[in-house]
């Protein structure tokens, strides 16, 4: 687990590079599950951004969101616990908490790339499910 200091900025894609061997002393990534929480912000065009960094919201409670109304700006998410239902991942893959729980990477709603994975490991997109796997970037020579 680590914080992102967003410093006023809003990001739209996040990027996990390894820099050395991992634990177990090898160049390779192993990871069973991703989710991000914070807050969700309409898409802002470059010339739009006026770099005001957007007071922190009391986290919302965990209702559904009807689909056919915006998100609200700031709309806050908060970490309870390990595979809890408050996060990002977890809120797009329920169609915002209207449908039951889907993958939001196999159903395209967010990408997930990779340089490649081992041969023993499950694919890139399991990352953003809900279930302990082995999700393993192809070695690096």
């Amino acid at each position: 687990t680590w914080t992102v200091d967003p410093k006023g900025k809003r990001y739209r894609a996040f990027r996990i590079s390894m820099f050395g061997p991992n634990s177990n002393k090898k160049w390779y990534l192993a990871c069973s599950g991703i989710e991000f929480y914070g807050e969700i912000f309409p898409s802002v065009p470059a010339s739009q951004q006026t770099g005001a960094v957007t007071p922190p919201k009391p986290p919302v409670v965990l209702e559904p969101l009807p689909l056919d109304k915006p998100i609200p700006d700031g709309y806050a998410f908060s970490y309870t616990q390990d595979f809890d239902e408050s996060g990002i991942l977890y809120f797009l893959g329920t169609k915002r908490r209207n449908e039951p729980w889907q993958n939001p990477a196999e159903t395209g709603v967010v990408t997930v790339s990779s340089s490649g994975v081992a041969n023993d490991s499950v694919p890139e997109t399991a990352i953003c499910g809900r279930e302990v796997c082995r999700c393993v970037c192809a070695k690096d020579n």
